[in-house]
């Protein structure tokens, strides 16, 4: 993302509410799938939450989302594996503000370290079903050793975990809410691939990923796109469902080959 692109996606990051709604509406539905997939999500939770979701939806605040948005645009770049280090360090320091749980998955990768920042809520019944809220802090632009503010994809998802974390780490759920922010997206999803080769054999059971990836930049009026493979339908469904409960129009995209 160019100086001058990274520009134009603030004005919109500031002047429209649409990140703000996407979050309010990926904290709700967190709400619900942390609280009720222990049970199958076919009881459809959604209704029964009501005073969860008006209590949740207050506490959103897009000053908040705004200023995480700046802080790592001020990295400059978060392309090289020096900055990247860096500025998951920064992020799992966010985390711990708001969870007592935050660390690094620490992988190898061309012969050095990433960090991928993990913070969680433990389930309070169940903690070894998991639900992921996760983003990507890496950028990458046509000069990306130099420029690559990337306001947008994904400095706008990261602030979206970190506002989510904040609000829900007031509320105690059923099973584990774990929140990922992962390195070398861009580059061919190396850090989120390395966190899924290490789930085979840890006993956890993830109920669902909801990946926040470019969210902050469109027009007001504009669907939410929920993109899946066809044998996880269900979840954007889910979503789906969700949105149409607090007024946010969706558009379900379905690819056999999606990441």
């Amino acid at each position: 993302m160019t100086t001058e692109r990274s520009g134009k996606v603030m004005s919109e990051f500031r002047n429209r509410e649409r990140i703000t709604r996407r979050i309010l509406l990926c904290v709700f539905v967190f709400c619900c799938l942390a609280s009720c997939a222990r049970r199958g999500l076919e009881n459809r939770c959604i209704l029964a939450k009501k005073e969860m979701i008006q209590k949740v939806l207050v506490e959103v605040k897009k000053e908040n989302l705004i200023e995480d948005v700046k802080r790592l645009e001020g990295f400059g770049t978060r392309f090289p594996h020096e900055k990247q280090v860096e500025v998951a360090e920064h992020l799992r320091e966010r985390l711990g503000q708001h969870l007592d749980d935050t660390g690094f998955h620490v992988y190898e990768h061309w012969g050095v370290d990433w960090k991928n920042v993990v913070g969680n809520i433990p389930g309070a019944v169940d903690s070894e079903k998991v639900a992921i809220l996760c983003a990507h802090l890496d950028s990458t632009s046509e000069k990306r050793l130099r420029v690559a503010p990337g306001a947008n994809d994904n400095a706008s998802g990261c602030a979206a975990v970190l506002e989510a974390a904040r609000i829900l780490s007031k509320h105690r759920f059923e099973n584990t809410v774990r929140f990922l922010i992962f390195a070398e997206e861009e580059t061919g999803q190396h850090g989120s691939r390395a966190y899924v080769e290490g789930i085979e054999g840890s006993g956890e059971q993830i109920i669902g990923a909801i990946n926040l990836d470019m969210i902050a930049y469109g027009g007001s009026d504009e669907a939410f796109d929920l993109v899946t493979r066809p044998k996880h339908r269900w979840l954007v469904d889910y979503v789906d469902e969700v949105a149409s409960a607090v007024g946010n129009p969706t558009r379900t995209v379905v690819r056999k080959g999606c990441y």
